[in-house]
């Protein structure tokens, strides 16, 4: 499974574009919705459950309108709230902010602590809260309300709240997994297209939760020229690669393995490996 950096994404996601594959507009749809596809999965039925979208003024925030709108479609409480100034919202993201409003989903605004407080205690518990603030182009530590914003998810996952990050948890580093100070902390992350280097890289990777990655209609595979390419080993890959046996095999000719390693002093691994 490939790893791909913001850079990356960015050069796909224009190629995409750019080749006439997809709009930027369809990109946005069919990423939002699948945020929503991904917690019916693991969740279940979301209807009637009491869902906060706190939404960042770029692209992030557009993917968090999408899902707000296809949360209220499917009868779920919805609140969306728009950390800094919706004006700033431009092209894709801002259709998508109309979009919502045409819907019926209740969109609000918070500039400061004090407004995201308020918007947060518009209902006494919140079943879920999803973190489109901030995507993988994002650099540096979360400033301003939508540090505000990281430190009250964190809040309510303390406080039993499932939160599901759009793409990326907001204050991990896309391509290192570094922390910026804080981090929302996931309990699934739904990537698009493919994993970021971010998702699998300590200590990003403990904020992720459980990770889905997303089909939404990227062009097939563009490497970034000169870009060097890192694959996951998944589970089922590596199991390819293992020789099948019969159930009635005797354990001499299943082969021999030679375990070389260690040093004075420093064999306990090679001798666990081989037992």
């Amino acid at each position: 499974m490939r790893l791909v950096t913001a850079d990356e994404v960015r050069s796909i996601d224009r190629a995409t574009i750019e080749s006439g594959h997809a709009t930027g507009l369809a990109l946005m749809d069919r990423a939002g919705h699948q945020v929503v596809a991904a917690m019916e999965r693991r969740y279940g039925p979301l209807l009637a459950l009491r869902v906060l979208v706190l939404c960042g003024t770029g692209n992030n925030g557009g993917d968090g309108l999408v899902a707000a709108r296809a949360l209220g479609r499917l009868g779920a409480k919805v609140r969306a709230v728009v950390l800094g100034d919706p004006q700033r919202l431009r092209g894709d993201a801002l259709q998508c902010l109309e979009a919502a409003r045409a819907a019926g989903v209740v969109i609000e605004r918070a500039d400061d602590e004090a407004a995201l407080d308020r918007q947060l205690a518009a209902c006494d518990a919140w079943d879920f809260a999803v973190d489109a603030m901030l995507g993988t182009g994002a650099r540096g530590a979360p400033e301003g309300v939508i540090a505000a914003g990281v430190q009250a998810l964190r809040e309510l996952d303390e406080r039993g709240t499932r939160v599901v990050a759009v793409d990326l948890p907001t204050g991990v580093d896309a391509d290192s997994g570094a922390i910026a100070r804080r981090a929302v902390r996931a309990d699934l992350t739904v990537a698009f297209g493919f994993p970021k280097r971010g998702h699998w890289l300590y200590p990003g990777r403990a904020f992720v939760g459980a990770l889905e990655v997303a089909e939404i209609g990227l062009a097939p595979q563009i490497a970034q020229p000169g870009a060097s390419r890192i694959e996951v080993a998944t589970a089922s890959e590596l199991a390819m690669l293992l020789p099948t046996r019969s159930p009635d095999t005797h354990k001499k000719r299943a082969g021999r393995v030679l375990v070389i390693g260690g040093a004075p002093g420093l064999t306990g691994a090679p001798v666990l490996a081989a037992r």
